[in-house]
């Protein structure tokens, strides 16, 4: 039976046999190391050969697999497609949309099972439709803070560049809050929360209390970090903007950093400690009602 009859796979061994055959009597070995390679790689071309073969034996036209749901595999159900369709929810600031909310919403009313992950990109693709990208956002905050003023007469803003000439920290106060403080108490109370956007940084708030015991807004900062200079720059510009009370008192938590800050630019005014982060620090450490009565008496009287 000559070659050119056989399959392939027969074809492979009779040339695998023949190297073989060459290699046991070799002239050179040389000539045994170079077809020593070349029977390598003919094993390797079987077994790449025979996993490659596939056969159909029965083919069955109808189909047991269950299509009430696709799979969160199915190529169509992108992040960007999901967008398209919560972008009226997300529009609406009283809706609290979370990837959770997503994976449950698409499966009721569409039929669509995703991941958590794609329902948390979808929403970021919709803020970004909705808002616009961090980056253009920040190239507008001139444009924002010049229409601010330009809006609300003698509401004060500032902006620090670093050596690059880059945004660093920004400030602003609105005009009423700088004339209406001045009938409001004399106290300050100093927080910050963190920035959850793609740059994160920090945002820095001042408000006091109007005499109805409601929270009133004075100034607002937004720095990269909780540091001695970041703080340092926020009271300064406070310091410039309100003015000071005559009795004035400053309440923060107990961040070291604040204090340092309120010791440099307000060195004449008491500093306090607000009862609110004493009482949450109290509870975490003894939980006692007796130490917490204690201290609330203290605070009050």
């Amino acid at each position: 039976m000559s070659i050119g009859s056989i399959d392939r796979n027969n074809e492979l061994q009779v040339i695998k046999q023949i190297l073989e055959a060459e290699i046991a009597n070799p002239s050179k070995i040389k000539r045994a190391v170079q077809k020593k390679k070349r029977i390598l790689d003919v094993e390797t071309t079987l077994l790449r050969h025979n996993a490659s073969l596939n056969e159909v034996t029965t083919y069955k036209k109808d189909h047991s697999c269950s299509v009430n749901f696709i799979t969160s595999d199915h190529r169509n159900a992108t992040s960007k497609a999901i967008c398209d369709y919560i972008l009226e929810l997300v529009r609406d600031s009283s809706n609290v949309i979370t990837p959770n909310f997503m994976v449950d919403e698409m499966r009721r009313k569409y039929k669509i099972i995703i991941s958590y992950n794609k329902g948390w990109q979808a929403i970021q693709h919709a803020y970004t439709v909705i808002r616009g990208t961090a980056e253009e956002n920040y190239n507008r905050l001139l444009s924002y803070l010049y229409m601010m003023k330009e809006n609300s007469p003698g509401t004060y803003t500032n902006i620090k560049r670093d050596y690059e000439n880059r945004f660093h920290y920004a400030f602003f106060a609105y005009g009423a809050s700088i004339i209406g403080w001045a009938n409001y108490r004399p106290a300050i109370i100093v927080d910050a929360v963190f920035l959850k956007a793609k740059y994160h940084g920090v945002l820095m708030i001042a408000v006091s209390k109007d005499r109805n015991n409601y929270i009133f807004s004075l100034a607002f900062g937004i720095v990269d970090s909780e540091n001695n200079e970041s703080y340092n720059w926020f009271f300064n510009q406070v310091r410039h903007t309100i003015g000071v009370h005559e009795q004035l008192s400053i309440l923060s938590d107990r961040h070291l950093v604040i204090a340092n800050a309120i010791t440099n630019f307000y060195p004449e005014y008491q500093n306090g400690t607000c009862i609110y982060h004493m009482e949450k620090n109290l509870i975490k450490r003894y939980f006692s009602d007796v130490v917490l009565s204690l201290i609330y008496n203290a605070a009050t009287t």
